[in-house]
C-alpha cells in the first residue's frame, strides 16, 4: 500500500507537469543544528536584520533561539523596538556582541563582508553559506521551500487572485492553486478546486486530472484500514482550546469522537506554553525547582510510555516539524515542518507498513496562534508565535486581523481533513492539546486583557482529552484531571487495557518566568510586571483556582467565571490541601 500510495502520488505531478515539492528536511534540521552550535559559547549574541526573515525565524526556532536580546538594524527606531534591543552598527561594540547571526537571503553577503571588515572578532553565521557547503543551493529565503506559513500564504493569494473579475490567467492559477495542495498532501481540498478549475474550462485533461486526484485521496483514506489494530497514535493539537472540540466549531471531528470514544471534559495543561506542559506531562517531572523548563525535549530514558513501547519492540515515530519533545536513539523523527494533511500522509505511509508501532502527530501551524489555514478568504496573517505580540509598536500596537475569524477557519480546515481518517481509524488513539490559546476579538485593545490572562486563564489551560480505543468505549467523564495523565493514558492503550483515572481533589499548573523580551516589554508597558513572575496554580474540583507567585504572592479565583476573590479562610484552607506540591517558592 505504502508503495502504491507514493507511486501515485509521483505520477499525478509528473503526468500534469507540476512543480514537485522541494524535500526541506535537511534545510529545517541543519539551521536548528547551526544554531544549537552557534550560540553554545556566545555570551552576547544577535541577529542582524529586523524584518520578514528575522520573524520567521523567530518563529519556527523560538526555543534555540531564547540567548538572543539584541537586533542590529540601522533602520529600527530604538523607541519602538518593543523588547528586543535594537542597535544600529556603530553600537555593536558598545554592547559587546560577540556573535552575529545573519537574517537575511538578498543582503547577507553585504552584511558580512561589513561586519569582517568593522568586527573582526565577532563570529558570523550565514545559514546559506553552510547550506552550499552541504551541496543545498537555495535561490531565496528558506523557508520558500514548502514551509506551512509560506504554502498557505500562497495559496491565500492565489485564491483571492481567483476572485477578481478581471482575472485573465485564472486557468493557469487554479492549475496553479492545485499543485500548491497536492504539495501538502491536502487532496480533499485540491478535488474541490479541480472541480472548479473543470468547470471553469471544461477540457478533457481537468476531468481526468480530477479523477487522478479523487483516486489517491480515496486510496489514501482506504489505507487506514490496512493500519494494525494494535498501533498507537498519539494526536496532540498545539493550542486547541477544550471549547474548540465541539459540535459548534470542530462538528465532524466532535460527532465522531462523542460516538465513538471517551470524552473527558474537565482536563487541563501542565503549563500555557508547549515545552513547559510537555516536558513534564511526557516525564512526569513538575517541581520547578528542578528548572525542568530549561529542557525543549524528554529523554526516552525518562519517559515511561516510551520504556513500555520500546519493551513491546514498537517503532516509535514522531511529526513534530524539528522539535521532538521525546527524544532517543530509537525514535524516528521526520524532522522538517510539515502541514497537518502532510502529517497525516507520512502517519499513514509509515502505519501501513509496519506490525507496530507507536506515532505521535504533533499538529502545530493551523490550530496555533497565527492559525494558519487555506480557507480565510481575506489576508491570511500567516506568521508569529503570540497574538499579544500584535500590541508592540513595531507591529502597529493593535491586532492586525481578526483573529476570531481566522482561528475559526482554522478549526473548521482541521475539522474537514483529519475527521475522514480519524473515523476510519481502528487503532489506539487518544487526542489532546499541550495548551489552550488566547482568543481576543478584532476590535480588542491590549487594556482589554484581563489579569489572569497574562498567566493561566481557562482559555490557556482548559484542553480537549480523548481516548479511542475498543476497550475504553463511548463516556463522556467530567472528572478533573491533568495532562500529567497522558503517560498513563499512553501505557493503557499499548497495553490494549482500560484507562481508568484516579479521582483528584486538585491539579497543578505551573510556569516559569518569562524572559522573552517582547513578554517583558508588554508586561511592564501595562504595569502588569507581577505576572512575569513563576507560578504554580491549582484548580480545585469545588470551582476554586489558587495561584502562587515566586515571591509567594497568593491569589484566588473562583470558576468559571474566572472572578478574583478575597477571602483569607478559603485561601488558608486551600493552601493547607497543596503544600506538599508546591515547589515556585518555599510557601510552608
Amino acid at each position: 500500500m505504502r508503495e502504491l500510495l507514493e507511486k501515485k502520488y509521483k505520477i499525478i505531478f509528473e503526468k500534469y507537469d507540476l512543480p514537485h515539492p522541494i524535500d526541506a528536511r535537511n534545510i529545517t534540521i541543519t539551521i536548528k543544528n547551526l544554531i544549537i552550535e552557534f550560540l553554545k559559547d556566545a555570551k552576547n549574541p544577535a541577529i542582524y536584520c529586523n524584518g520578514g526573515h528575522t520573524k520567521m525565524l523567530m518563529s519556527d526556532f523560538m526555543y534555540e533561539l531564547k540567548s538572543v536580546k539584541i537586533i542590529i538594524d540601522n533602520y529600527a527606531d530604538n523607541k519602538d523596538s518593543g523588547g528586543f534591543k535594537c542597535i544600529a552598527d556603530k553600537d555593536i561594540e558598545d554592547y559587546n556582541v560577540d556573535a552575529v547571526i545573519i537574517s537575511s537571503f538578498k543582503f547577507r553577503k553585504d552584511i558580512k563582508n561589513k561586519l569582517k571588515n568593522l568586527h573582526k572578532n565577532i563570529r558570523i553565521l550565514d545559514f546559506y553559506d553552510e547550506f552550499e557547503k552541504r551541496g543545498i543551493v537555495l535561490q531565496s529565503d528558506y523557508y520558500y521551500c514548502n514551509h506551512p506559513y509560506h504554502q498557505y500564504h500562497t495559496i491565500n493569494k492565489i485564491q483571492n487572485k481567483i476572485k477578481e473579475e478581471n482575472t485573465d490567467n485564472k486557468e493557469e492559477l487554479y492549475k496553479n492553486l492545485i499543485a500548491h495542495y497536492l504539495q501538502i498532501k491536502d487532496f480533499r481540498t485540491a478535488i474541490s478546486k479541480a472541480e472548479e478549475l473543470y468547470d471553469f474550462c471544461n477540457k478533457d485533461i481537468y476531468k481526468r486530472f480530477l479523477n487522478d486526484i479523487t483516486d489517491i485521496y480515496k486510496l489514501e483514506l482506504e489505507a487506514c484500514k490496512y493500519i494494525p489494530e494494535n498501533h498507537v497514535l498519539m494526536f496532540c493539537l498545539d493550542g486547541l482550546r477544550r471549547r474548540d472540540l465541539s459540535e459548534r466549531y470542530m462538528p465532524k471531528m466532535y460527532k465522531c469522537l462523542s460516538e465513538n470514544a471517551c470524552m473527558f471534559t474537565n482536563a487541563y495543561s501542565c503549563s500555557t506554553s508547549t515545552y513547559e506542559s510537555l516536558v513534564p506531562a511526557y516525564s512526569g517531572n513538575d517541581d520547578l525547582r528542578t528548572k525542568y523548563y530549561e529542557k525543549n525535549s524528554v529523554d526516552e530514558k525518562d519517559c515511561n510510555f516510551v520504556q513500555t513501547a520500546k519493551k513491546q519492540g514498537r517503532t516509535i515515530h514522531v511529526y513534530g516539524d524539528v522539535s521532538h519533545y521525546i527524544d532517543g536513539e530509537d525514535i524516528k523523527h521526520e524532522d522538517t515542518y510539515q502541514t497537518v494533511t502532510e502529517k497525516l500522509w507520512s502517519f499513514i505511509l509509515d502505519a501501513v507498513s509496519e506490525k507496530n508501532g507507536l506515532y505521535y502527530i504533533h499538529e502545530l501551524y493551523e490550530s496555533h496562534f497565527s492559525f494558519s489555514n487555506p480557507y480565510t478568504d481575506v489576508t491570511l496573517i500567516s506568521e508569529g508565535t503570540a497574538l499579544l505580540f500584535d500590541f508592540l509598536p513595531q507591529k502597529g500596537g493593535k491586532l492586525r486581523t481578526d483573529y476570531n475569524r481566522q482561528h475559526t477557519d482554522a478549526l473548521r480546515y482541521i475539522d474537514d481533513v483529519t475527521a475522514p481518517f480519524v473515523e476510519r481509524l481502528m487503532c489506539n488513539m487518544v487526542l489532546y492539546a499541550d495548551h489552550g490559546n488566547l482568543i481576543l476579538d478584532a476590535d480588542s485593545k491590549i487594556s482589554d486583557v484581563r489579569d489572569i490572562d497574562y498567566t493561566c486563564s481557562e482559555q490557556w489551560t482548559q484542553i480537549p482529552l480523548v481516548v479511542k480505543s475498543l476497550h475504553q468505549g463511548k463516556e463522556e467523564n467530567d472528572m478533573l484531571m491533568s495532562l500529567k495523565c497522558i503517560s498513563d493514558i499512553i501505557i493503557s492503550l499499548l497495553k490494549n487495557e482500560k484507562y481508568t483515572p484516579q479521582k483528584r481533589e486538585f491539579i497543578k499548573i505551573m510556569r516559569s518566568e518569562l524572559y522573552n523580551p517582547d513578554f517583558r516589554f508588554l508586561y511592564k508597558s501595562e504595569d502588569k510586571a507581577r505576572f512575569l513572575s513563576a507560578f504554580e496554580a491549582f484548580v480545585f474540583d469545588n470551582g476554586y483556582k489558587l495561584l502562587i507567585y515566586s515571591d509567594r504572592y497568593i491569589e484566588l479565583y473562583r470558576l468559571p467565571e474566572e472572578k478574583r476573590i478575597d477571602n483569607k479562610a478559603v485561601v488558608n484552607a486551600l493552601l493547607e490541601k497543596v503544600l506538599d506540591e508546591v515547589s515556585v517558592c518555599n510557601i510552608k
